[in-house]
């Protein structure tokens, strides 16, 4: 592991407070597209973190609807906080507050910008790669710490 990986996942580990059991998923939701990184393991990343964002943007939509529910509210009420809670604005400014923003692995051509856009598909990509290493409960203690919920 080079050590600006063990230096990005050590920092953003404060972050998001879960211990990889493959850290190659954590790796992976930090490549933008067209990263300098283009293969992770046996994953080749055609797309950056895109993947592991979608997988991120299902489970952060199943873990509001699941305490909606569980708290007995209207399904308008869900809908609405899922909305508001996965514009890119909203995931933007938590990546921001977080500081997640600044261990993104970026295109080398993007010269350091990282957009809104990116910002929260990346949030999206963390919490997709906290629940495919291990599950709801480790994904929902990480929204939870990350201040998504």
């Amino acid at each position: 592991m080079s050590n600006v990986r063990e230096e990005r996942l050590a920092a953003i580990h404060a972050i998001h407070g879960h211990n990889f059991e493959n850290p190659d998923l954590i790796w992976e939701a930090l490549q933008a597209h067209g990263s300098p990184i283009g293969r992770i393991g046996i994953r080749f990343l055609n797309q950056g973190n895109k993947g592991v964002a979608l997988t991120g943007d299902a489970v952060i939509r199943l873990v509001v609807v699941n305490n909606g529910v569980g708290n007995n509210e209207r399904t308008e009420a869900i809908a609405n906080r899922i909305e508001a809670l996965l514009s890119n604005s909203t995931l933007a400014a938590i990546c921001d507050t977080v500081g997640l923003t600044g261990h993104i692995v970026g295109n080398p051509s993007q010269g350091g910008a990282v957009s809104s856009k990116l910002k929260a598909t990346t949030v999206e990509a963390v919490i997709g790669a906290v629940f495919m290493d291990a599950g709801f409960e480790a994904a929902r203690a990480s929204m939870e710490r990350m201040g998504i919920i």
